[in-house]
C-alpha cells in the first residue's frame, strides 16, 4: 500500500501554484505588471487617471472596464490610452505556434483555424454588431495579423466629440504554459487623434514581456510541510493505490 499520493500531489500543487505577484508599479517612466508580465513606456504629460471622461463613458460596458488596468490621459489634446488584459487562459503556448506568422494564408479546417482564428473572429463580430447597435459607430474594422498581434479601430459621434478609436492587442505566454492578451487602446477626440496618434504608437513599440519568476517558487514553508504532513495522516488509507 502506498500513501495517498494523490492527496499530497493536490495539497502540494494547491500550495505552490498560487503565485504571489507584486503590485503593478511605475518606476522608470515605465508602468510594469508583473501578473502579466509585461512593461510599457508611459507618455510624457499623460496623466494616471482612474475616472473616464463622459465623452467615453459610452463606449467601455463593464466587461470592457472590468479588463482595464490602467489608463493615462491628456487634457490638452482629449486623448486617452488605456491598458487592458483579460485574466490568463490554459492554452498551447504561444511559442508552439510561431511556425504561423500570419493568417492570411490559414488553412480552412485546420486546428489553427477551429480554435484560434475563428473565435478571434467571433469575438470581433460579436463586438462589432454590440458597438454598431449601443453607439453611433460611423466606421468600425479588425484586422487579424498573426496569433500575435490584431487590431481593432472605429470611429462614431456623440453629443459633443467625434471619437476615434484605435486598439492594438499582443498575445503572448504568460505564466508557465498559460496564454496572456493585453490589448494597447486609444481613445481620442477626432481633431486631435493625429497627435494623439503617434503617442499612441511609441507606447505600443515599447511594450516587452516577460516571465516573472517569484522568489519563493516551488519553496514550502515549515507550516505548509507540517500542513501536509497533517492531511496526510488523517486521510492515509482513503485513497490506496494497489501495487
Amino acid at each position: 500500500m502506498k500513501r495517498i499520493l494523490i492527496i499530497l500531489a493536490v495539497c502540494f500543487f494547491l500550495l505552490t501554484s498560487c503565485a504571489s505577484f507584486p503590485p503593478p508599479e511605475i518606476s522608470n517612466g515605465r508602468y510594469t505588471n508583473y501578473k502579466y508580465g509585461f512593461n510599457i513606456e508611459v507618455p510624457d504629460g499623460w496623466l494616471q487617471t482612474e475616472k473616464i471622461p463622459a465623452w467615453v463613458e459610452n463606449m467601455l460596458d463593464e466587461d470592457k472596464r472590468s479588463q482595464i488596468r490602467i489608463m493615462f490621459f491628456n487634457n490638452n489634446t482629449n486623448g486617452m490610452i488605456c491598458i487592458i488584459s483579460d485574466k490568463p487562459v490554459p492554452s498551447i503556448p504561444v511559442s508552439a505556434l510561431n511556425e504561423t506568422p500570419s493568417f492570411d494564408n490559414i488553412i480552412p479546417g485546420s486546428f489553427l483555424d477551429i480554435y484560434t482564428y475563428q473565435p478571434m473572429k467571433q469575438e470581433f463580430e460579436k463586438r462589432k454588431k454590440q458597438l454598431i447597435k449601443d453607439s453611433c459607430i460611423k466606421n468600425y474594422s479588425y484586422k487579424i495579423f498573426s496569433l500575435k498581434k490584431y487590431t481593432e479601430r472605429f470611429s462614431y459621434e456623440t453629443e459633443f466629440n467625434k471619437i476615434e478609436m484605435r486598439s492594438e492587442y499582443m498575445m503572448y505566454g504568460c505564466q508557465g504554459d498559460d496564454t496572456c492578451i493585453v490589448g494597447i487602446e486609444l481613445i481620442s477626440d477626432i481633431k486631435t487623434f493625429d497627435e494623439n496618434y503617434v503617442v499612441f504608437n511609441k507606447v505600443v513599440d515599447s511594450f516587452l514581456e516577460f516571465e516573472y519568476i517569484s522568489e519563493n517558487k516551488d519553496k514550502l514553508t515549515a507550516d505548509q510541510k507540517q500542513y501536509i504532513k497533517n492531511f496526510s495522516e488523517k486521510f492515509t488509507g482513503l485513497f490506496e493505490v494497489s501495487e
